[in-house]
């Protein structure tokens, strides 16, 4: 055990040692008085090496302390002038990107290690897109491959708007990339498609994103299109066996909701009558196989 060392009346920091406090696991308490008026009680061993130096003021202070940054350099960022609190009421900085570009940033990210306004990680994109992808651009249209070397599909008027990004396959087969921890789906990035709309790949091949392959539809439009479930029995999506009945059923979804369209002895009636009502209430959009 060690030495017992009196406290008592030693200053440190802002904090001045009272009286001796009741053991806390073994461990000497003193009961402290801070400069701010504030009483409290410290571990004997964190006021001999210093991390405790106020009741905790002091580390307020430090937290709610605006230091300027004006003229301050942070990687490719200098800082221009303080603009308004946001939400959280983090101190904000208006600041100048190397690149051109300018950027709000908070005083917290800036010294936490934010270095440009984003430019920087698109330009490791870059390079990291030169080691995963690669690309032909030698035929009609673009072949790229992700670094399994599953090939895509694309425009080559579209290579410049994809070039910059690292593609890979998702599990739907879809071409996909990750931006700023945001999911880029490449054909609605090569589709310019509208937040409240969708893409439609019409043959339902994920992996080929060429323009006159792809359209923008509605979210019900493009339900229209369904690609025949692995569990179909009979070759069309729409038409199964009613062992009820003993018939064959043929049903449509219209707007979210099961349309029955009718039962009949022969399979090739059934599918004919869901075909029709495919024509008639799907149009355009309705599933036709390459």
């Amino acid at each position: 055990m060690g030495k017992f060392i009196d406290l008592i009346g030693q200053r440190f920091g802002r904090l001045t040692v009272l009286e001796r406090a009741e053991n806390k696991n073994n461990n000497t308490m003193w009961k402290c008085i801070c400069d701010c008026g504030k009483e409290t009680i410290v571990d004997a061993y964190y006021l001999r090496n210093g991390n405790t130096k106020s009741c905790g003021c002091y580390a307020q202070e430090i937290r709610t302390q605006i230091i300027d940054l004006i003229g301050e350099r942070f990687g490719r960022l200098v800082v221009k002038k303080r603009v308004e609190n946001n939400q959280q009421n983090q101190v904000q900085w208006l600041c100048q990107c190397d690149c051109g570009n300018e950027k709000i940033i908070t005083g917290y990210n800036l010294r936490s290690g934010v270095k440009s306004c984003g430019c920087l990680q698109k330009e490791m994109v870059i390079k990291a897109n030169k080691k995963y992808n690669t690309y032909n651009l030698s035929g009609d249209y673009g072949i790229g491959y992700t670094f399994k070397r599953e090939e895509f599909y694309f425009d080559l008027e579209d290579y410049d708007k994809i070039k910059d990004y690292c593609w890979y396959m998702d599990e739907g087969e879809y071409i996909v990339t990750n931006d700023n921890r945001k999911i880029i789906r490449m054909h609605r990035l090569v589709m310019n498609c509208p937040n409240d709309m969708e893409v439609d790949h019409e043959f339902h091949d994920p992996w080929d994103n060429r323009k006159e392959f792809l359209r923008i539809v509605t979210r019900s439009q493009n339900a229209m299109n369904n690609k025949i479930s692995k569990n179909n029995t009979s070759g069309v999506t729409g038409v199964n066996w009613d062992n009820q009945r003993g018939k064959w059923k043929a049903r449509i979804s219209i707007n979210g909701r099961a349309t029955h369209i009718g039962l009949f002895d022969n399979i090739k009636d059934a599918i004919k009558a869901r075909l029709e009502a495919e024509e008639n209430y799907y149009g355009k959009y309705r599933y036709i196989p390459k």
